[in-house]
């Protein structure tokens, strides 16, 4: 019986060397699951080509996502809507190529990854755009796959009979290590507080800045993981004087990540756009000390009681006192790293596993 066969448009390829999408495909595939159950997938990215286990192949489609974003889609679709059975889009870019599956009796299901429209990165005219884009995956879409339930409400109700819900996958509960070498090239030599996020104003990084500022804390730096190659970081470093914060640029080295959330005292969690935030469930598997979230409905769903909440930047300086106030080692509380039921990896395959078996014997 030859296996059904998912192929995956939307990401830059895997291994995760960008984002939530592409750390997301990175754990579903690698789930060694799949062998069992008659699922094969083609992972359309930048590339290298490779296969990248008995069930994954990873397909380069020649062309930048990045730089070329609607040919990236329209190649990547066109191959995948002729050499696999069902088409998963990550994300709505795929918009005006999401009818090339149906015209090649293929099914597709898009993740439309939370409400892009409103990034406060975008102006006016682009939001409306983003907007656009969606009615034509979501209109061609099989099913709409909502990582988290509180997004039901963000879209059209005319698109309500296709929602399933599967959330992202969170790695097991485990401690990271950072090397002497590490905490040397890094100069981490204080506690410090952790922040990993695109530095774009939604995930309110200027706010967190802001707040760690007014602590006066000597002992303490503020630590900041993403790209510096945007506008928004360009403008901060017009208006802040970064005195105590910490730019390390991006990281993908996973166990560097772990190492840091792990020795942070404190993981703050700015994000306001979006559903199951992949970063969020690595966090909750991984810190020790605090943690620190944006009040919104989204991170309200996905962290529950496991973190302290903020609206604003008054809130935030209060959390932050509270955590440095006679601050040392030997008085810090420990959380203990979690995973809920509802993100573990073998639970999300399972789910898609049922997903995919009713959209292909549904075509």
């Amino acid at each position: 019986m030859n296996p059904i066969v998912i192929g995956i448009v939307g990401t830059r390829g895997i291994p995760n060397n960008y984002g939530g999408f592409e750390r997301f495909v990175e754990l579903l595939v690698a789930d060694s699951y799949w062998k069992d159950f008659g699922i094969a997938f083609i992972v359309y990215g930048e590339g290298p080509s490779i296969d990248l286990n008995p069930w994954t192949k990873i397909k380069c489609v020649g062309l930048s996502k990045n730089k070329n974003p609607f040919l990236y889609y329209w190649r990547s679709t066109s191959y995948s809507a002729k050499e696999c059975d069902i088409v998963l889009s990550c994300g709505v870019g795929i918009s005006l190529a999401s009818f090339l599956p149906i015209i090649n009796g293929k099914a597709l299901i898009v993740n439309p990854d939370g409400c892009e429209w409103r990034r406060t990165k975008w102006n006016f005219f682009g939001r409306i755009i983003i907007k656009l884009m969606y009615w034509p995956a979501l209109l061609c879409a099989r099913k709409i796959v909502i990582d988290a339930e509180s997004l039901r409400s963000d879209f059209n109700k005319v698109f309500s009979n296709k929602f399933e819900y599967i959330p992202y996958q969170s790695p097991e509960p485990h401690e990271g290590y950072l090397s002497k070498i590490d905490i040397e090239r890094l100069l981490l030599f204080k506690p410090f507080m952790l922040v990993i996020a695109r530095i774009e104003p939604e995930n309110n990084i200027l706010l967190i800045i802001k707040a760690f500022l007014q602590l006066n804390a000597i002992n303490i730096d503020l630590v900041i993981i993403g790209g510096l190659n945007t506008d928004y970081y360009k403008k901060m470093l017009s208006t802040i004087l970064f005195n105590k914060i910490r730019f390390l640029g991006p990281i993908y080295d996973q166990a560097i990540l772990d190492g840091l959330r792990s020795q942070c005292i404190a993981y703050i969690h700015g994000h306001t756009v979006g559903g199951t935030n992949p970063s969020l469930l690595e966090a909750l598997s991984t810190v020790k000390g605090s943690i620190f979230c944006h009040c919104n409905k989204y991170n309200l769903e996905v962290a529950k009681s496991e973190a302290s909440y903020f609206t604003s930047e008054a809130e935030l300086i209060f959390l932050m006192q509270n955590l440095v106030r006679n601050f040392n080692d030997s008085t810090l509380k420990k959380r203990i790293p979690s995973q809920d039921m509802r993100f573990k990896s073998r639970a999300i395959s399972e789910k898609y596993l049922n997903l995919f078996r009713r959209v292909y014997a549904s075509r």
